[in-house]
Order: C-alpha cells, then structure tokens, then sequence
C-alpha cells in the first residue's frame, strides 16, 4: 500500500491540463479522460502488456496516453507541467495543488478493501448505499433494476434518493410526485422482501440561507434526506455557514450531506477561491454512512465517465 496511486496521480494532472484549456473541446476530452483513468478497476501499471503499451482505455485519446506514459516512466509528466506553467491560469492549478484536495482511486479503492491486514471495513461490511438516483430524476434504470443490482452486490437496504424539484434541477420529484414514487417503492419492497428494502429518501437542494426546499410535510413521510448545494455555487463567499445550517436543521429524518465541496472538477476559479473545487460523486466503492442521524460526504471520488465525450 505503500506505492503511490499511479490513476489519481495521471488523473490529477489530466484534471488540471482541462482547467488551463481553452477550447470547450478539450476540456471535455481531458476531463472525460481523468474521469476515465479514475474509475478503472486496475492500476495503470498492473494493465501494461510485457511491451509496456497499455490496452485501450475508452476515453483516452493520444494526447492522454501521453501523459499516461509519462506518468508510468517517472511519476510526472513533463508535457502536462509544460501547458500548466505556460497557461495563464497556472496560479490556479498551484493554489489548487496546495489545498491537497485530490482523492483516490476506484483502483486503489478496491486495494484497500480488499487487503486483510488493515483494520476497518472489509467489502462484506456494507450492507447498503444510503444515497441514488433511479429513472424517475435523473437516474437511468427502474426502481425494480436497482433493487436486483444492488442484490447482486451483496446489499440488503439501500436509501433511494433521487433529487427534488426546483430551479437547479429540473428533473427532480415534486410533492406531488413523491407519493406516487413512495407507492411505487413500497411495491418493490414487496417484491423482495425478505432479500432487500429500499428506504424512502430524496436529494433536497440547499437554499443559499442553509433551509433546504423540501416541505416539512414531504420530509416526515420518508427516511432519510440527502441535502445537497446545487445552486449559488459560483460566488467567492464562504459557504461554511450555509453547509452547517442544513447539516444541523432538527428534524427526525435521518440527513446526510453531499457535494459539500462542490459539483466541479476545479475549473471555476470561485469554487477554488472559497475552497470548492472537488466533488463528491460516487465511485463504486460503497457510499458515506450515517452515525447519529447524519452523514457528511466531503470525499473526493469520481464522476462518472461519459461515454459520448470526445478524446484528446
């Protein structure tokens, strides 16, 4: 455990050449590319063929394999330290750098549940995910499909949050979808029970005053609340206060708190200024838990890789 994290080390530098980009087209590639390297399952020198030359990694272009490369020679990469030190924004990719706000990977991840020697949870441990997204937000498959996904992990709960209604997020739950949706849920608790239950949740958005914008009546009728910044994110201003007030509302719902650095990947300089800059999206690795009613996710993980993004 003690080498370093070759994925996030490529990734970080693939992070920081897209915020120093220019053109709307590269800063996908290379952001889709880290995103890429991130979530693979294996470390980047563990997938090398006896020649040195690595399979195929979607989203990886030439000009990632690049630094991919040169990453797996030395642990740096001249070319990338080139482009950041000559880019106007370089001052950012330093002040980022030192805030020590990159993570790890779902490589290293799955290295260090799976290693017996070290104390904590094992893999067998979880028992559930307090915090997703099914096709009635902006998820992509049915309540019915997650239930038996999450079966196959080895999960006997999981917490089915999927966003509420309001301006930062148009596809989300209104009152007077969360009935139906609850309805809908208690019949596929009927469907496996005995193996698996969802419990009934939403992702609320946090007001800029900290309130969130679910209802007290549509907070009692379910589990667990994911609250959540997704707006006002693009102001220099401490957020401390904001964050703070939604984690300690009183309320009998179980809470947990996400995105509590941000929803970027460091290219909005008012994110960096105020200390936001990473985000806290999931990985596979399972989700944060909750000790007394509340839960904190302030880890750095990645975003998921989107397949229709260009490669660079």
């Amino acid at each position: 455990m003690g080498a370093p994290d070759i994925n996030a080390r490529a990734a970080g530098l693939l992070f920081d050449l897209a915020s120093v980009q220019t053109s709307k087209f590269r800063i996908s590639a290379y952001q889709g590319a880290a995103e890429a390297v991130l979530l693979l399952d294996e470390p980047l020198d563990a997938m090398r063929a006896s020649d040195g030359t690595l399979p195929r990694i979607p989203l990886v272009g030439p000009s990632s394999l690049r630094i991919i490369e040169e990453v797996l020679a030395s642990g740096e990469s001249p070319t990338a330290e080139q482009a950041i030190a000559a880019s106007p924004k370089a001052d950012d990719v330093r002040d980022r750098r030192a805030k020590g706000m990159r993570g790890i990977s779902r490589a290293r991840v799955r290295e260090i549940l799976a290693d017996a020697t070290l104390g904590g949870p094992a893999p067998g441990d979880y028992h559930g995910d307090f915090h997703m997204h099914s096709d009635w937000s902006d998820g992509r498959t049915t309540i019915d499909e997650m239930a038996a996904a999450c079966i196959a992990r080895g999960y006997v709960f999981s917490g089915l949050s999927d966003h509420a209604l309001g301006p930062p997020i148009p596809r989300g739950l209104s009152s007077k979808d969360l009935p139906e949706q609850r309805a809908a849920l208690v019949q596929t608790n009927k469907k496996f029970a005995g193996r698996f239950r969802f419990l009934a949740g939403i992702e609320a958005n946090i007001r800029p005053d900290g309130s969130l914008d679910v209802t007290p009546e549509d907070r009692a009728s379910l589990d667990i609340v994911i609250a959540s910044p997704h707006a006002k994110l693009r102001i220099p201003d401490d957020q401390t206060a904001r964050m703070v007030a939604a984690a300690s509302a009183r309320s009998r719902v179980g809470r947990a708190l996400r995105h509590s650095r941000g929803l970027g990947q460091g290219l909005r300089r008012s994110r960096e200024a105020s200390g936001r800059d990473r985000d806290g999206r999931r990985s596979e690795a399972p989700g944060s838990g909750l000790r007394n009613g509340r839960a904190r996710d302030g880890r750095r993980l990645p975003l998921r890789a989107r397949q229709r993004r260009p490669r660079t």
